[in-house]
């Protein structure tokens, strides 16, 4: 169980030194006159895969009795329900429209000015998104992370100190 605690605190830690070495980098890039607004884009790409790369190089440390292969597609083995599927695309959807519409009565500005019509970039913003969460930080973090330390001390606790951890 010791063993488990110290890996659990080595993820942590190389997760947050990689995190700042990444931030450091994309700082130093803009230093060397890369625009901010190309940075604020890609910067978070870069960044979110730190975990994930952890993980990964560590794999004989903090995977024990498992390869990379094996603990990745363990990850992805599941069937995806469509109810969870659509649900999960639904409430963020109420959520943003709700958002939208009390802007729009907050600032007293029609709805279509507070959205971004530029539907040729919406692929885009899919790809970026999908590079970000679910590729990125979800293997790390919950995959690794929270399946850890929820098996310890169970889900409620596990999802409380993964939130701690990770949103520091």
């Amino acid at each position: 169980m010791e063993t488990k605690k110290k890996d659990l605190r080595f993820f942590v830690i190389l997760t947050y030194v990689g995190f700042y070495i990444a931030l450091g980098l994309c700082l130093a890039i803009a230093g060397l006159g890369v625009p901010m607004e190309s940075i604020s884009k890609y910067a978070p790409i870069v960044i979110s895969w730190v975990s994930l790369a952890v993980l990964m190089i560590w794999t004989k440390r903090l995977l024990k009795g498992s390869s990379r292969k094996e603990f990745l597609k363990g990850l992805f083995s599941e069937k995806l329900k469509i109810k969870w599927v659509l649900i999960s695309i639904i409430i963020p959807s109420v959520v943003f429209s709700i958002t939208v519409f009390v802007l729009s009565v907050a600032d007293q500005k029609p709805v279509g000015e507070l959205i971004n019509r530029d539907y040729a970039s919406f692929p885009l913003l899919f790809v970026l998104q999908l590079l970000m969460g679910p590729t990125a930080e979800e293997p790390g973090w919950r995959g690794y992370f929270f399946t850890k330390v929820s098996s310890e001390r169970g889900i409620l606790k596990g999802s409380v100190i993964t939130g701690l951890v990770w949103g520091l």
